[in-house]
C-alpha cells in the first residue's frame, strides 16, 4: 500500500525479503500516487492561502477553486 510503503519497503529489503520487481512496484505506485494527491491537496490550499480574513471551510476552499 503506498501510504505505508514508504516505512515497510526499507526494512524488508535490508532483510532480503523483497524481490527486485517488488522495489521497482513499490517505486511507481509511490510516485503515481504521489502525483495523483498532489493536484488534490493543492486545490482546497491554494484557495484558502488566497483568502484574506478569518479562516474558512474545506468546504468552501474546494468549491471556491478556479480548475
Amino acid at each position: 500500500m503506498p501510504p505505508i510503503s514508504a516505512m515497510v519497503m526499507p526494512p524488508r529489503i535490508v532483510a532480503g525479503d523483497v524481490a527486485g520487481w517488488e522495489i521497482g512496484l513499490a517505486v511507481a505506485l509511490m510516485i503515481a500516487v504521489t502525483c495523483a494527491l498532489v493536484p488534490i491537496a493543492a486545490r482546497p490550499y491554494s484557495n484558502a492561502v488566497l483568502q484574506t480574513g478569518g479562516r474558512i471551510k474545506l468546504r468552501e476552499a474546494w468549491r471556491s477553486s478556479v480548475g
